[in-house]
């Protein structure tokens, strides 16, 4: 039952929200709301870059890195 009734509010908030913006929009103008949603996006999109950055700058530094090590270790065997 209270599953039900949850479902049904969140429907009915979402129907309300989607009235209320709707209205907000006039024939004929440019919209606000398609720019904030492409900024909102765009947002996502930064900020999953910078912890991606991060992952490929460690990765780089450990492949680099450990080629490095092979290296020397072969020179002092020599």
């Amino acid at each position: 039952m209270n599953a039900k009734l949850a479902n049904s509010l969140i429907i009915g908030l979402v129907l309300a929200g989607t009235v209320f913006l709707s209205s907000l929009a006039l024939p004929g103008e440019a919209n606000l709301m398609p720019a904030i949603f492409l900024g909102f996006f765009a947002l996502i999109i930064v900020l999953q870059l910078v912890p991606a950055m991060m992952l490929f700058t460690l990765f780089l530094k450990q492949a680099f890195g450990r080629v490095a090590k092979e290296k020397d270790a072969a020179n002092k065997g020599q």
